[in-house]
């Protein structure tokens, strides 16, 4: 490896611009809001969440949890296209940038390594330890793989918590509203859904599901399937399929104008909104799978949750919501938590841990 351009590439990545657009089962108290004691100081402790091409910090101080800095996205050229790093972090993938290599495991090391230069600028203390939110479908070597990157980009992991569960304790600090609830989250390629109760200050998490390759990108592959019979139909568990770039940026624009108006016509399709349900319709019962899976493993009926809390940029689509909808009934609440939930809920935790 070319160490001097390797340098080179890392000062590209960490100075990129800006920009503001957007384990389960154990018992953790979460002190009602107003209820807390002082966080912050020389060790303060604070909470990471990572995309696949962007990802944000809080830290909890002073009774508030506050975002540290604006979220940043970082568009990598590469070849091939660099995309889901997170969700193939354990891949056998090499991705040629700026004329080196790296696997999916050494980008999401720089993304932690931009989101640690930003917090040079966003904290009065160089706070380095921290709890790391992952998807919840990660396996025990994916695991691993994510906190050795998090402790190479310059991070001390006191922890990693599941992205609902990290989402379930920033709700549940926010409002101090016991009851039962479901969390559904979903990104470009991650997607979880946990059934929790919050009681007497602790989260106690029932069950989840989800998986941790599967998110917003299939449904652009779906629809270039539609276009283009050459296009492979893969197996569940095969490898993903990878669109030429300018197929699915053509086709997550048709998706995400979709969001905006009923119909849109590209150069690529006309389409409307009913349509492109019908289009991706396997793909919409695979996401109410782990739903109704949830349902089934906490053997209580919809009536017995309170609300369904919606965090994730994808979780938030026309798409998604048709799936609520579906698996769930009009009289259960439904509440959208910001794009940064799981970096909150990363930081209440990482108060918890951080007085203990």
């Amino acid at each position: 490896m070319d160490l001097q351009k390797l340098a080179r590439y890392k000062e590209l990545l960490l100075n990129r611009k800006k920009t503001s657009e957007p384990a389960e089962g154990y018992d953790s108290a979460v002190r009602p809001k107003g209820q807390s004691e002082q966080g912050g100081g020389p060790e303060a402790v604070i909470g990471i969440d990572i995309g696949n091409q962007s990802g944000c910090a809080a830290l909890f101080k002073n009774g508030n949890v506050n975002q540290l800095g604006p979220r940043f996205s970082v568009e990598l050229q590469g070849e091939p296209a660099v995309r889901a790093v997170k969700s193939r972090i354990d891949a056998n993938l090499r991705f040629s940038v700026d004329g080196c290599n790296y696997n999916p495991s050494g980008i999401y090391q720089m993304l932690l390594e931009r989101l640690k230069k930003d917090l040079g600028e966003s904290l009065d203390s160089q706070a380095y330890k921290c709890v790391l939110t992952v998807p919840l479908a990660y396996d025990a070597n994916q695991r691993r793989l994510a906190k050795k990157a998090a402790e190479k980009a310059g991070f001390n992991v006191l922890q990693l918590i599941n992205e609902p569960t990290a989402i379930a304790f920033y709700y549940c600090y926010n409002t101090s509203k016991n009851g039962r609830y479901l969390v559904v989250s979903a990104g470009s390629a991650t997607f979880g859904v946990i059934a929790f109760e919050f009681a007497s200050g602790a989260v106690r998490v029932i069950c989840g599901s989800g998986e941790g390759n599967f998110g917003a990108d299939d449904y652009d592959v779906c629809l270039a399937q539609s276009l283009q019979s050459d296009i492979a139909k893969p197996a569940r568990q095969a490898p993903k399929v990878v669109l030429p770039e300018p197929m699915r940026q053509a086709c997550e624009q048709v998706r995400l104008q979709l969001e905006r108006q009923a119909e849109v016509s590209s150069e690529i399709v006309s389409i409307s909104k009913q349509q492109y349900l019908q289009c991706t319709k396997r793909l919409n019962t695979r996401l109410k799978m782990h739903i109704t899976d949830v349902l089934t493993q906490s053997k209580l009926d919809t009536s017995s949750f309170d609300a369904v809390l919606i965090a994730g940029g994808f979780a938030q689509s026309f798409l998604v919501r048709a799936v609520i909808d579906e698996a769930l009934p009009e009289s259960l609440k439904r509440v959208t938590l910001p794009l940064e939930s799981a970096a909150y809920g990363a930081a209440v935790q990482a108060h918890l841990l951080s007085k203990q």
